[in-house]
């Protein structure tokens, strides 16, 4: 398993535990990522400067290596599953290399599949030399709890939107980048973006009417919101939005969204709850997507689905997915909508 290395601004101490991760002391171990997605990860695990795992009287060596950073190896993967709380429940195979390759160590990890609430991973850690330690073959790991509602941090609510979206849309093998910069450098900002969905060597070209194309099979699609630069890219047709949730009055929902789709965004409003200024950014997304896609505006919008944050539409033959985040540092929150 090889992925091109990159920094993700994701801290382990801050992020992850005491939230997701429950575990204090020796193996509290993570160090940060490399790389992180819904169905992969690569991240650094720390050495430990404690001496004892035993009682004194007993002797102190690790013929096996250290416990501590194996089971940091497993908690590298939460980060690839941030809406819920996962623990192991078996392994097909363990293959040792030196299990005393010195530390700090890296594991590489890849979701092999999912059913329903298990996910089985391969992985393989790594010494601070390269050599291999050990790799773990088949891993498997229940989800026992959903994680409550949280303000997020960019890197794991991407892991969040491409793993809500395979679930909620099994056909959409969508991949999504979010870059996070000045409000005034767009352009730099969707050039990072697209080629972290496509690939440092994709070639993208520009139609006259702005949208982005590749030379290959890929369909890519990209939406600014302030300071943010959003891309989703995959093998069918597709169309992404990014909208700030603000107030307006009546009269200008009206005039962006039209009678009817206004109509639909108070009914929407009536069903769960959410602030019309929430649910009618919802509906305002959507009809951007249309637009990008190609599709006629007037498609009609039927609600196909409402949960956990989600709001799915109906668009012809297309679905729309529409996700509302709230972000830990950033306001105000956003509408993020995918069509597929």
């Amino acid at each position: 398993m090889h992925y091109e290395s990159i920094a993700i601004p994701l801290n382990p101490e801050k992020d992850l535990y005491g939230k997701l991760l429950f575990h204090t002391g020796r193996f509290r171990r993570l160090l940060g990522y490399r790389g992180l997605g819904a169905f992969h990860c690569v991240a650094d695990i720390a050495t430990d400067d404690t001496n004892s795992w035993f009682v004194r009287y007993l002797p102190q060596g690790l013929n096996l290596g250290d416990p501590g950073s194996r089971d940091a190896a497993i908690h590298a993967l939460q980060a690839c599953i941030p809406h819920a709380t996962i623990l192991p429940i078996g392994l097909d195979r363990l293959v040792p290399g030196d299990v005393h390759a010195p530390g700090p160590w890296t594991v590489t990890a890849r979701e092999r599949w999912q059913d329903k609430d298990v996910y089985c991973f391969d992985l393989a850690i790594h010494g601070a030399d390269s050599t291999l330690r050990e790799r773990w073959e088949g891993l498997r790991l229940r989800r026992v709890a959903v994680a409550s509602r949280q303000l997020w941090v960019v890197p794991l609510l991407l892991t969040y939107l491409e793993r809500s979206l395979r679930e909620r849309i099994p056909s959409a093998a969508i991949t999504i980048a979010l870059v996070c910069g000045a409000e005034d450098d767009r352009q730099s900002r969707a050039d990072s973006a697209m080629h972290r969905v496509l690939g440092k060597d994709a070639k993208i070209a520009t139609r006259s009417d702005g949208k982005p194309v590749t030379d290959g099979e890929m369909t890519v699609s990209v939406a600014h919101s302030g300071e943010f630069t959003l891309a989703v890219a995959g093998t069918a047709p597709l169309a992404c939005d990014l909208e700030k949730i603000v107030e307006r009055t009546e009269a200008i929902w009206n005039g962006l969204l039209g009678e009817e789709r206004h109509a639909l965004a108070r009914w929407i409003s009536q069903q769960n709850g959410e602030a019309i200024e929430v649910t009618a950014t919802r509906v305002w997304a959507a009809i951007e997507c249309l637009k990008k896609s190609g599709l006629p505006p007037n498609v009609p919008l039927t609600l196909q689905n409402d949960d956990a944050g989600w709001v799915l539409f109906d668009a012809g033959k297309s679905i729309i997915a529409t996700y509302r985040a709230d972000f830990d540092t950033i306001t105000p929150p956003r509408i993020f909508a995918v069509l597929s």
